[in-house]
């Protein structure tokens, strides 16, 4: 994980697993906020995240130690037509699924907006993974303000309807963290 706290080694690092591994040493910079919507630790999370500037050196550094950051969702290709307004792109509940400790069915782990988890104790398996998973990844939105749907960079952006909850408190808002180091990743 590429952090702040870590942002000076991250040479050292990469070449510490060179070392150790045959394999490309591979770096995450997706800091997701928390779902339990504690604000004093999601403000130390969003304290450790790099700047899109700094992860450009990043890249360079682990460019040169033959090492990429991955590629956390599989977003839409540029020609793939897609509804503008359809909010789940990404590749929550496409065939796996998340039951969290206490019993909701999530699509995926970061996914807890109220409405897009199914409690496995009032309902079954089945009826979670047939009807509501297909159910919730049609939700579209009708928001002005929504913007990501006719994003001309969309299959370089990372977030999702799950991120844009923990960051802005709706399905459909605009993290703009995640919209700054969409539309710098094409200076990568």
């Amino acid at each position: 994980m590429a952090l702040r706290s870590n942002y000076d080694d991250l040479a050292n690092i990469a070449e510490f697993c060179r070392q150790y591994t045959k394999d490309i040493v591979r770096f995450s910079t997706m800091l997701h906020l928390r779902t339990d919507g504690d604000r004093e630790r999601s403000a130390e999370i969003r304290a450790e995240r790099l700047t899109a500037a700094e992860m450009r050196k990043c890249n360079q550094v682990f460019e040169d130690a033959d090492c990429r950051e991955p590629q956390e969702t599989k977003a839409p290709q540029k020609n793939e037509e897609v509804d503008p307004q359809k909010l789940f792109r990404c590749n929550a509940g496409l065939g796996d699924f998340v039951v969290s400790y206490d019993g909701q069915y999530r699509l995926c782990i970061s996914l807890n907006a109220p409405g897009t988890t199914y409690d496995l104790h009032q309902g079954t398996l089945r009826d979670a993974y047939e009807k509501f998973m297909p159910a919730t990844r049609a939700l579209i939105t009708n928001s002005p303000e929504y913007r990501c749907g006719n994003c001309d960079i969309r299959h370089q952006c990372n977030t999702c309807p799950a991120l844009a909850y923990l960051e802005t408190g709706a399905l459909d808002g605009v993290p703009e963290y995640f919209c700054q180091l969409a539309h710098e990743r094409g200076n990568f």
